[in-house]
């Protein structure tokens, strides 16, 4: 199949597009080309596309993502409701000492107690305000330092017979 070709029109129209300050995937998709084929032809033209400026933070807004932090606990959740990159909030907890994989692995170790005690899964990640589907082990986990594993439904499924000595169903990779 012959390659589409373009016409001196699309590619001034484009071009006159860009110079008014549009997008090159707007501009392309008004002309009617792919916008590949526009940035082929800015780069033929010597002109690029500048990048965005990287935000900066104020420290008044990061005391208050720490803050906020602190009473969360999730540095992800934090950064969506306060609208920060989660790369940068990432390294101000850590600079800032917080560790968030201590908190999490706390967090599933009070999980998998419970779950020993016979609380369910739901009551479980209800209690310890997780969503169902973080807390929702896949499979047979090991329980820290008891020997014991805990299965979920499906792994609970599957005659012992079929299990291999790891305590695992036989057709899970290790």
């Amino acid at each position: 199949m012959p390659a589409r070709k373009y016409t001196e029109q699309q590619r001034l129209e484009f071009m006159a597009l860009i110079d008014r300050g549009g997008s090159v995937r707007a501009a392309a998709a008004r002309v009617g080309i792919s916008p590949d084929r526009g940035y082929l032809w800015m780069k033929k033209a010597g002109l690029s596309t500048p990048r965005s400026a990287q935000r900066t933070y104020t420290v008044a807004e990061k005391e208050t993502f720490l803050r906020r932090l602190v009473e969360v606990g999730n540095v992800s959740v934090v950064a969506r409701e306060l609208g920060f990159h989660r790369g940068a909030c990432y390294v101000w907890a850590h600079k800032a000492g917080i560790f968030v994989a201590k908190y999490a692995d706390a967090k599933r170790q009070e999980f998998l107690r419970l779950r020993r005690e016979g609380v369910s899964r739901r009551e479980a990640a209800a209690r310890l305000g997780a969503s169902r589907r973080v807390s929702a082990s896949r499979g047979i986990r090991p329980l820290t330092g008891t020997g014991a594993f805990e299965c979920s439904p499906r792994a609970a499924s599957i005659p012992m017979e079929r299990w291999c000595s790891t305590g695992r169903p036989r057709y899970w990779r290790t």
